[in-house]
């Protein structure tokens, strides 16, 4: 058996290596129960691509037959590591490197693709320059990733100004203060529109395979605290979305020149159109794969090892007979909210509920739960019911978020 090299530890990842046949090897940035000696080396940062040579260099491995990741922090350093280790898969950094800079990749689309207006912002950046530029309100992230949980809506000069205070209230985004880094942050216009995704397989220069998914409320708002719930469209329900979005993610992927991949691509939709948000050269961080499989049949854990080991990714969906969401489940140390509440109350397919909150997620998760129904609508509305339940036994702003 051969070595596939997984940067970032994901299980069901590990467990498609082991599908075909080749033993996995973990470069990851923190001890992972179960790992022994030998089956894993760390690093501090995946995105150190001079440590993860390292990490890899230090541990003698022989018979390397690829490199695939999971998670955002490993995409470049993946296409490093190919590149040295020339191996299958892509290896090209200036490509790689548009999926992890969002005002590289907004720059690099078509002309024609509506997306935000987007531009760098330092400490040394002035308020009146953005709000000439972008328009009110206009949105701060982190241009490489976490935007979901790093963003802030800046809607007045004393917003932006508590930004670059470095204020406890923006504790996850306030570096602009100290940063040294000139290109660490963007910002972009505010789209309005509800915030949808399509996930899919891009292989040879076309999409292959795509489905749509939803997002409750738009993903700025896991900073305040709110619960994460997204959920698979409809294909009829959702004809005429999915259709834009397709179009949208078909003329994305072409004009970013996007090698061999999974995508996971975020757009906002209104009543004129659809528009581009970004798009990640990986999975979806989130259960999301899992409901894919659980819908349609397609395993894209599978698909993603098999194009990193330089082969085609061969799907075979099937129509669905239930859509499936999910919900990252909110508790705090004072909550007497229990499983076995939740279990009578609502038809779960799948609920994980920890009797209390020993390590709480950022975006407020400590527990998940699946559902399932035939019709989006309907799915939507239990994934409302039960977010809203939870919200009000667990308050948003409580201690977990």
């Amino acid at each position: 058996m051969s070595t596939v090299i997984l940067l970032g530890y994901r299980q069901p990842l590990a467990e498609a290596i082991e599908r075909h046949g080749e033993v996995p090897f973990f470069v990851v940035e923190k001890d992972v129960p179960g790992l022994k000696e030998g089956q894993f080396c760390r690093v501090s940062d995946l995105e150190d691509v001079q440590e993860v040579l390292r990490a890899v260099a230090s541990s003698d491995l022989s018979d390397v037959k690829g490199v695939v990741t999971g998670h955002e922090q490993g995409v470049f350093s993946a296409a490093v590591l190919r590149d040295e280790l020339r191996l299958p898969g892509c290896r090209d950094h200036a490509r790689a490197s548009v999926f992890r800079d969002k005002y590289q990749q907004k720059s690099k689309l078509a002309a024609d693709i509506p997306r935000a207006r987007c531009r760098y912002v330092t400490s040394r950046t002035r308020f009146d320059e953005l709000s000439r530029a972008l328009g009110l309100p206009f949105v701060v992230k982190p241009a490489a990733g976490f935007g979901s949980i790093r963003t802030s809506v800046v809607r007045s000069e004393d917003q932006f100004h508590e930004l670059l205070l470095a204020s406890e209230k923006h504790r996850f985004l306030g570096t602009l203060a100290t940063q040294s880094s000139d290109v660490a942050f963007v910002a972009e216009s505010f789209v309005s529109g509800r915030e949808l995704h399509v996930d899919g397989i891009w292989q040879d220069g076309a999409l292959q395979w795509a489905a749509l998914g939803r997002y409750r409320e738009p993903l700025v708002q896991l900073a305040a605290g709110h619960v994460l719930v997204d959920y698979i469209a409809s294909p009829e329900q959702s004809a005429e979305s999915l259709r834009r979005a397709v179009a949208l993610a078909e003329k994305s992927l072409a004009s970013l020149e996007t090698p061999d991949c999974i995508f996971h691509m975020e757009a906002f939709e209104n009543e004129e159109r659809t528009a581009f948000s970004e798009c990640a050269m990986r999975l979806s961080g989130t259960q999301y794969p899992e409901l894919l499989e659980m819908t349609y049949g397609v395993n894209l854990f599978d698909a993603e090892v098999s194009i990193s080991l330089g082969e085609k990714a061969n799907v075979a969906p099937h129509e669905p007979e239930q859509l499936h969401g999910y919900i990252h489940l909110r508790q705090d140390s004072g909550s007497t909210l229990r499983k076995e509440d939740l279990e009578e109350l609502f038809p779960f397919v799948q609920l994980e509920y920890p009797a209390r909150d020993d390590a709480p997620w950022r975006t407020g998760k400590i527990g998940l739960g699946v559902v399932a129904h035939s019709r989006e609508d309907m799915l939507a509305k239990l994934l409302e019911d039960i977010a809203s339940f939870n919200e009000e036994a667990v308050p948003v702003g409580s201690t977990s978020a």
